[in-house]
């Protein structure tokens, strides 16, 4: 190749490469957990299925857990937002199928879970919770804008690990 050629593959190659770099153009695998989370304001209705030790058959409650930790900063912070659960008993146990929203804010801007792309299962065994498990996605605003966070939460550890991918909103 000659100099002049090498010279605009450099370039080229550069330019490409800053590219993928882009923070709107990349795809992130993140993970972390939620940190300590306190819920509030639980309001229980409905008839309890038989056996659960439950306060009834609906369960709503809000909830912060005051710092986020993931491996990519953007998807640190702050997490609000409230859950709707209708429990049924199977095997022997009660599970739930939420209806969740969330927001999580950091100095960037947030991450909005808005309950309508994902899903949140509790189950208790007992009247305790034996497992919790989140999917879905979150819809970044502010320096987060025409990203998303596809993710999954939960399991019998807590505080709950978080594993996804930040990318493009496709």
């Amino acid at each position: 190749l000659s100099v002049h050629a090498l010279g605009v593959l450099l370039v080229v190659s550069l330019v490409a490469a800053g590219c993928v770099g882009d923070a709107g153009g990349e795809i992130v695998e993140v993970t972390g957990d939620t940190g300590q989370c306190f819920e509030s304001n639980t309001r229980w209705s409905g008839d309890t299925p038989p056996g659960s030790g439950l306060g009834g058959s609906v369960l709503e409650r809000e909830f912060v857990c005051p710092q986020r930790t993931m491996s990519d900063e953007r998807l640190s912070g702050r997490i609000e937002g409230s859950f709707r659960c209708e429990y049924t008993m199977e095997d022997g146990a009660a599970v739930a199928t939420c209806t969740e929203l969330a927001t999580i804010t950091n100095d960037g801007g947030s991450w909005v879970k808005d309950g309508s792309d994902g899903s949140l299962t509790l189950t208790v065994v007992g009247g305790a919770l034996s497992e919790a498990v989140s999917q879905g996605v979150e819809t970044g605003t502010g320096d987060y804008e025409g990203l998303q966070f596809r993710y999954e939460t939960g399991g019998t550890d807590y505080p709950w690990e978080i594993t996804g991918v930040l990318e493009p909103v496709g």
